[in-house]
């Protein structure tokens, strides 16, 4: 049961799937996020703890422009941290989770991965029992693991690299994961300067040159157009925008509540 707005609406971005079938299918497709988050095994005492330094710390990634997949203690004693091609594992408030987890994630980084702790560290083990940190453990000569942010570490692990952050607002949590996505990950062709999820995949225009595609999320319900400031890494020629088909000034981009965009952003040469 729906009012007459609703199912026009939910006509019509039925319509705009099908008829841009070929790019939603290619950001499905896409190969899969250079971060994967630790999502422990529930435990109900312990939920509203985890999900408190758990939300934030996703909404920063899709925030950066990044698709957020996630690790379940089955997955990685199922041997995913070997089998996908992950840059950097975030654990958000990752106590009481399994020995073998912690080992299997300390083997990760051992190899070259890096790590990132937001919160508390994984002191405790299933039951409760104190864990011994191990790779974990800062070393006494660990630096500051961001100019800004000198209550965190750094510090080296086998080929790889731990930071440990402590819990923060959003956007703290958001500027720090970019500071470090900078030092390890190429930079994303386009940045969207606001608080909307995004992600840029590589797509053609129709005469075959190079490009990209944007997909835009609006989740907010309320208030005017929300304005939009996109960042290039690569000079722009033009775009449009592939629901209406119609050309985007890149530099008055607005999203109406609740609302998606698909933008074709076509590089200079």
């Amino acid at each position: 049961m729906c009012d007459t707005v609703a199912l026009h609406e939910g006509s019509l971005a039925m319509y705009n799937i099908q008829r841009n079938f070929d790019v939603v299918r290619a950001f499905h497709n896409f190969p899969r996020s250079p971060f994967v988050v630790l999502y422990p095994d529930p435990v109900l005492p312990r939920a509203w703890h985890y999900f408190q330094a758990h939300t934030p710390t996703v909404n920063a990634l899709k925030y950066m422009g990044h698709a957020v997949d996630y690790a379940t203690e089955k997955r990685i004693a199922a041997g995913r941290l070997d089998e996908m091609q992950y840059d950097i594992i975030v654990l958000p408030a990752a106590n009481y989770i399994k020995d073998e987890t912690f080992a299997r994630v300390g083997a990760f980084v051992e190899r070259g991965g890096k790590a990132v702790v937001v919160g508390d560290l994984p002191t405790l083990d299933p039951m409760g029992n104190p864990r011994d940190l191990g790779w974990l453990k800062a070393p006494a000569d660990a630096k500051p693991a961001l100019p800004d942010c000198t209550n965190g570490v750094v510090f080296a692990h086998g080929k790889g690299t731990v930071w440990i952050l402590p819990k923060e607002e959003e956007k703290v949590i958001q500027s720090r994961l970019e500071a470090i996505a900078a030092q390890v990950l190429p930079p994303l062709p386009v940045v969207i300067r606001d608080e909307v999820e995004f992600r840029t995949i590589p797509w053609k225009n129709e005469r075959g040159e190079a490009a990209y595609v944007t997909f835009i999320l609006n989740e907010w319900s309320h208030g005017a157009d929300r304005p939009i400031q996109a960042d290039f890494r690569v000079p722009v020629r033009e775009a449009v925008d592939l629901m209406t088909g119609e050309p985007v000034d890149v530099t008055r981009i607005a999203m109406p509540p609740l609302s998606a965009r698909l933008i074709r952003w076509t590089p200079a040469e």
